[in-house]
């Protein structure tokens, strides 16, 4: 047997996804693609979010953003805005 490093291409990808699904029913395994958000609110504001989907009894996240409040000087505190995609 050979290994080589290659680009993916359409004939990849689909002896991948055969494969996949041969296993899949062998196994009993089942999608489910579920995809979901989640919306964090402060005084019926948002201030957080979080996207990503369940699939194959697994979570994925694809990102996660927040805003974060800084002390500042006086009465009114610094908002700044903090986003991290997850690369899974």
């Amino acid at each position: 047997m050979a290994i080589e490093k290659t680009q993916s291409d359409e004939k990849t990808e689909k002896f991948i996804e055969e494969e996949m699904e041969k296993f899949e029913a062998m196994n009993g395994v089942a999608c489910n693609f579920t995809p979901f958000c989640f919306v964090a609110r402060e005084n019926a504001e948002m201030v957080g979010a979080l996207t990503g989907f369940l699939s194959f009894s697994e979570v994925y996240i694809d990102e996660l953003v927040v805003f974060v409040t800084e002390p500042a000087e006086g009465h009114t505190a610094k908002r700044k805005f903090c986003s991290m995609p997850f690369l899974l």
